[in-house]
């Protein structure tokens, strides 16, 4: 086996770690279920990893599958001062026939590493369960260095994933949620310092294994992205696992075991690591309930008294018999594949169709309605209000007699006193419309806590959503502290295109309680209870005096645009 020069002993961890955080992606798509019919189109499918990260303590590694080869990215992968084709590490010996260096994965390794592409390929049922065999998960090996502490070299050790058991989880594409829990083991091969590592060498074991129990939900303050039923893509995370030590490692007049516990800073707890991996699964998982609202006439918009007709027809259901449940704002329900409801009132109305199949789950819709205050109504009655002028020439009978002189006027008062009160009538719904009581909820950490109940004059938030979920959230609002004061709170988030990626700030100030912080918004911006409702964290720091530098804080909240 080829040796290098010396090397950083924390390249070790690195692409060691990368090995045990790609194998994560293994169970990117399982979520929890019941014996239903959650999915439409159970059966085999494929898995292709996206992009992904891993950190464990303060080491981050970027899992992108398929990146650029190492002996042509123009990097210095092994920081001995040679790049690619200058470095030894990437000759092209014993290559194939008409293959380049450029497809070289490591210039850690002498010699020609073909590329090998990750494949992880299972079933699932119509409840949503999700198995991939042992055999269904391969990843590429890693090339990483061994520094031997005696003689200062850096040696090469091939890392090779090992599932050790069957990756199990569950997909529900109704609420797009998912879990997985997958264990591995990292086998290490090679001879570093002369010293076969044999087959028994590895990170966890068969008995102790490295569990990664991911999610789309919330794990150790980070979010994953629920299932998406049009593009087929979720990000599983979990930011709660631990990693065991090197076991089996040969012990003589070096400890292999200690050195690479040493290098890799293992065990690690739980709290210092965190894998995020997103993917997509072929064929695309349907889901077992679709729910879908019509109206007649087409539109849901118009003046007081406002007449529709709902209808649940184009709702899909796999499994039947199927019930339909309509809620109306005034707390009203109907049931039936159709319903009918007159709004009365001006304002904004969100309907909401539940459909249940013969299994008892559930998938909802809402559709809003807006009313208008009628007023291209009011001119057909206010028409009397020209006609009253039209006859209010009692001017004629005024001249008749003197007598009805006062009468004409008392007669005329009323008539035109009549539009008079009658106008304010029709103009009091335009100028006093329904108030837009937005609710709002912020958490800054280690400082104080704000909240409202949603005032009929704490309007000033904006959260827009398309069929991807939610396009952005912003706006401004004073919240009461649940002490005493209030804060300003400003959100601006932006999703960026159709990907779950996103840019913007949050910051809260409270100057009566010394509180003033904005971060940036680094990771997710999720839906939360509400049509228009959207959640999310940062984390940040702020400067401080020596020798606390850095003040480190973290801002929780949630909006909910009501109006």
């Amino acid at each position: 086996m080829k040796h290098l020069s010396r090397s950083r002993a924390g390249r070790f961890a690195a692409g060691m770690v990368a090995v045990v955080a790609a194998c994560t992606v293994a169970g990117m798509v399982l979520l929890p279920g019941a014996q239903a019919q959650k999915v439409a189109n159970p059966g085999t499918f494929s898995l292709a990893p996206i992009n992904g990260s891993m950190r464990i303590g303060t080491q981050v590694f970027d899992l992108t599958p398929r990146p650029l080869p190492q002996c042509g990215d123009g990097i210095d992968n092994d920081a001995d001062g040679l790049v690619d084709t200058a470095d030894g590490g990437c000759s092209v010996v014993g290559a194939p026939g008409g293959s380049t260096v450029g497809q070289d994965d490591s210039e850690l390794a002498g010699g020609f590493q073909p590329k090998v592409d990750v494949t992880i390929s299972g079933t699932i049922d119509g409840a949503g369960n999700i198995s991939v065999p042992q055999a269904g998960v391969v990843f590429p090996p890693a090339y990483v260095p061994v520094l031997n502490p005696l003689d200062g070299i850096t040696y090469v050790v091939t890392a090779k994933v090992i599932p050790t058991a069957a990756a199990t989880g569950i997909l529900d594409p109704i609420s797009g949620s998912a879990n997985l829990q997958v264990k591995l083991r990292v086998g290490l091969t090679g001879a570093p310092a002369g010293v076969d590592l044999g087959a028994t060498c590895s990170i966890g074991s068969d008995a102790v294994p490295l569990t990664l129990n991911l999610t789309t939900g919330s794990s150790g303050g980070a979010f994953g992205t629920r299932y998406n039923t049009t593009t087929g893509q979720a990000t599983m995370i979990d930011a709660a696992f631990t990693v065991p030590g090197a076991t089996g490692c040969p012990i003589g007049l070096l400890n292999l075991n200690d050195i690479i516990n040493q290098q890799m800073k293992i065990p690690s707890p739980s709290g210092q690591n965190l894998a995020s991996i997103k993917g997509q699964t072929t064929p695309v998982f349907a889901k077992g309930i679709v729910a879908r609202i019509s109206t007649t006439p087409g539109q849901t918009s118009g003046p007081a008294p406002l007449d529709l007709s709902f209808d649940a027809g184009t709702s899909e259901v796999a499994k039947g018999p199927a019930t339909y449940l309509w809620t109306f704002p005034d707390g009203t329900t109907q049931s039936g594949l159709t319903a009918q409801k007159t709004f009365t009132q001006p304002g904004t109305y969100v309907v909401t169709l539940t459909v249940t199949d013969g299994d008892g789950d559930k998938a909802t819709v809402t559709k809003g309605v807006s009313v208008t205050t009628g007023s291209t109504t009011v001119p057909t009655t206010a028409a009397p209000t020209t006609a009253a002028p039209t006859t209010a020439a009692p001017t004629t009978a005024a001249p008749t007699t003197a007598a009805p002189t006062t009468a004409a006027p008392t007669t005329a008062a009323p008539t035109t006193a009549a539009p008079t009160t009658a106008a304010p009538t029709t103009a009091a719904p335009t100028t006093t419309p329904p108030g837009s009581p937005d609710r709002a909820s912020v958490t800054v950490s280690g400082r104080t806590a704000y909240a409202n109940s949603g005032t009929a004059t704490s309007g000033g938030v904006t959260v827009v959503r398309d069929e991807f979920g939610i396009v952005s959230a912003r706006g401004r609002i004073t919240l009461p502290s649940t002490g005493s004061g209030s804060a300003t709170v400003a959100v601006d988030a932006q999703r960026v295109w159709i990907l779950p990626l996103w840019t913007g700030q949050v910051s809260v100030s409270d100057p009566g309680a010394s509180v003033s912080v904005t971060a940036p918004i680094f990771g997710q911006v999720h839906p939360s209870a509400g049509v228009k409702a959207a959640q999310g964290s940062s984390s940040w720091f702020t400067l401080g005096q020596f020798p606390d530098l850095f003040q480190p804080f973290a801002i929780t909240w949630s909006v909910d645009d009501v109006s």
